[in-house]
């Protein structure tokens, strides 16, 4: 009975290996595979909403957990780190793309109206610096859809950093005159923002 139960445990330790092996090497043809980042629309890109990617990363992530808890994972536990160093960093990097577009776009629609440069605008200066430093990024992305390819582009997830900081420094500016303007005519209280946004972008 004694070696049966032998045989027994090491033939579960070995489905239990040869299982987070196969997972190991799903998550790892994922992080690897080509996605579609971007929908294209005339001659202009974006990226497109990243939230069900992110989701399979999370998904992912969680399962990198669970190998660690598992006593079946030592044969492999340094792969396994470094796989859940690289979907935590790929999360964050989606993550800062997903918002700066978000954020990218709703000051489009106040400093490119009608597809021209809004130069008499407050605040255009900054937004144009963030919105060619984003466009570089773009095209950097653009040369390569796998999804791994994002850690290798060096600085780009500080680059998104410093175009978050531009447009929150822009958004505040654009704020800032619009509670001026609501100070100087007390009647455009009653406008949300986004309504007095049309008003700012009607033309002189």
């Amino acid at each position: 009975y004694f070696k049966r139960d032998q045989i027994y445990l090491i033939t579960l330790k070995a489905r239990g290996e040869q299982n987070i092996k196969h997972s190991y090497e799903e998550i790892n043809w994922f992080i690897k595979s080509t996605v579609l980042l971007f929908e294209i629309n005339g001659e202009s890109s974006k990226i497109i909403n990243l939230e069900n990617i992110k989701e399979q990363l999370s998904d992912k992530i969680s399962i990198c957990s669970s190998f660690k808890a598992s006593p079946n994972s030592n044969f492999m536990s340094d792969k396994i780190q470094l796989l859940e160093v690289e979907l935590v960093q790929l999360d964050e990097l989606l993550d800062m793309l997903s918002q700066t577009q978000f954020k990218l776009l709703k000051l489009c629609l106040i400093y490119l109206s009608n597809g021209s440069k809004r130069s008499d605008m407050i605040g255009v200066n900054v937004f144009l610096e963030a919105f060619q430093l984003f466009n570089d990024q773009i095209s950097i992305i653009k040369t390569n859809e796998q999804i791994c390819y994002l850690l290798e582009i060096r600085s780009l997830l500080q680059n998104l950093k410093n175009v978050n900081k531009l447009l929150e420094s822009t958004t505040s500016i654009l704020y800032s005159f619009f509670e001026e303007k609501r100070m100087a005519y007390p009647r455009l209280f009653f406008l949300g923002d986004n309504d007095l946004c049309k008003i700012v972008n009607q033309p002189v």
